[in-house]
């Protein structure tokens, strides 16, 4: 709501005085301009909402061009049932991403609201004061070129990349969604009927012979270190002839002694050694942490999970396949957050591997709409995704947006083209510095501007 209102202060300026039919052409000029302003001012709000404090990237305006996805019961799926989710999107739209994030992606969209309400203003203005009279609606006819614009190259940018993937060397990911339940909702038999299901689904993907397992966040039953389950897990890569990575919980001590926690990614290797670790870096407030609780220790014993979460240092880079790719995890809402999938290419990473557990949310929109903003992270950094997640979306989403899902349960194994260029674009190299950054100072000065300029009058007598 602060960012909505702080978007519409810095709106109202544009609206004020009267309009082409009164105003002649030089009224005419400020309306077709005024319609991207206001899309800019938009954008920048949302940068602002997505990235002060910890931020809240989530359902940006551009999202809207990804299809949330469903069941398609024609299909034959991957996985138990015979059915799978098809993701439809807007591809053209969504390739704006590589130009700037999401928020170029929700620039056209709020263009084309800005100048629908501009030529209602007019229309309605119009009507009570001439009838008859021709209206001009430049504003409307500056959008669809830019739209069109964006249809054009858009769909050049899809098909150039599908020729990519169609001549690119492929590694074989599979990924199981064992549909565990939440732990505020489950008994032991609940666990031990998903476990025994996780390790099935686990041996029959393998008959695909992956280059590598994906198992979702928080899915192993113990914290590590923990000898038994290590054991465990590395026999099974080894069963597999495929490396597992998976997430747990992991503990450790600090200089003082204390119990330290990380929610983290363990690559389990097919020669019994566990090759990587990678800690979550950008935890969820309230939910991993209470914000303060290791100066306030007592605050940890608010965390709905029952412990406080530290957060890791850096993305880690994994090689698989012997070495013909490497992946980088993202664990939960991390993949919400561009800032860390553009670092994790920048280390080096030619796939992004996003581990989740949706169970907290099932029954909502919320699994849906979390597969429709990671779809962002493949199409900002040029590279392939796959994302598995307990009771979510699990799928392999291409460099270009496009994804086919499981349903939720069951497994898939799809081969997965290595990028010929990851991190080619201008948002992988430049990050937001190119258009949400701009977009928000220009927000924050015409908001700025504006308030001063009523403090003078405020006291002019």
């Amino acid at each position: 709501a602060l960012f909505s209102g702080l978007f519409g202060f810095a709106t109202a300026a544009l609206w004020r005085g009267g309009d082409s039919a009164a105003g002649g052409w030089r009224r005419t000029g400020f309306e077709t301009w005024r319609p991207f302003a206001v899309a800019l001012f938009w954008c920048g709000g949302e940068y602002l909402r997505s990235t002060l404090s910890t931020g809240f990237a989530w359902n940006a305006l551009g999202v809207s061009m990804v299809a949330l996805p469903f069941l398609d019961v024609t299909s034959a799926g991957l996985g138990e049932g015979g059915a799978r989710l098809v993701q439809r999107t807007m591809l053209p739209v969504v390739q704006l991403a590589a130009l700037g994030g999401v928020y170029v992606v929700s620039f056209p969209i709020a263009l084309m609201n800005g100048a629908l309400a501009g030529v209602a203003v007019r229309m309605f203005r119009g009507v009570r004061r001439n009838p008859l009279a021709t209206r001009r609606h430049l504003d409307l006819t500056a959008t669809l070129l830019v739209l069109l614009a964006t249809m054009v190259w858009g769909s050049w940018r899809v098909q150039r990349l599908r020729a990519e993937d169609a001549a690119a060397e492929h590694v074989v990911i599979a990924g199981v969604n064992p549909g565990l339940p939440c732990i505020f909702e489950s008994n032991d038999r609940d666990w031990d009927d998903a476990y025994a299901g996780l390790w099935r689904d686990t041996r029959t993907v393998a008959m695909f012979k992956p280059d590598l397992v994906v198992w979702p966040e928080t899915v192993l039953y113990d914290s590590m270190p923990s000898p038994e389950m290590e054991y465990a897990m590395l026999a099974f890569a080894a069963e597999l002839r495929a490396p597992i990575l998976a997430g747990g919980t992991e503990t450790s001590t600090n200089a003082a002694g204390a119990l330290v926690v990380f929610n983290s990614s363990f690559l389990f290797g097919t020669n019994r050694v566990v090759e990587a670790t990678y800690r979550k870096q950008h935890l969820v407030p309230f939910g991993e942490f209470i914000p303060l609780d290791k100066t306030l220790t007592f605050l940890q014993r608010l965390a709905p999970a029952g412990v406080s979460c530290t957060p890791g240092v850096g993305p880690v880079v994994m090689p698989i396949a012997g070495g013909r790719a490497d992946v980088s995890p993202l664990i939960c809402f991390e993949d919400t957050v561009a800032g860390l999938s553009r670092a994790a290419v920048r280390a080096g990473a030619d796939i992004l591997v996003a581990q989740s557990n949706d169970a907290w949310f099932r029954g909502s929109a919320e699994p849906a709409q979390h597969h429709a903003q990671a779809v962002f992270r493949a199409i900002e950094n040029r590279v392939p995704m796959v994302r598995a997640s307990n009771q979510g979306a699990s799928a392999v989403v291409t460099a270009y947006g496009a994804s086919a899902e499981n349903a939720e349960g069951g497994y898939f194994a799809q081969p997965v083209p290595l990028p010929a260029h990851p991190g080619a674009t201008l948002y992988a190299k430049a990050g937001d510095w190119l258009f949400g950054i701009p977009c928000a100072s220009l927000l924050c000065g015409v908001a700025g501007w504006r308030l001063r300029r009523r403090a003078r009058d405020a006291g002019t007598p």
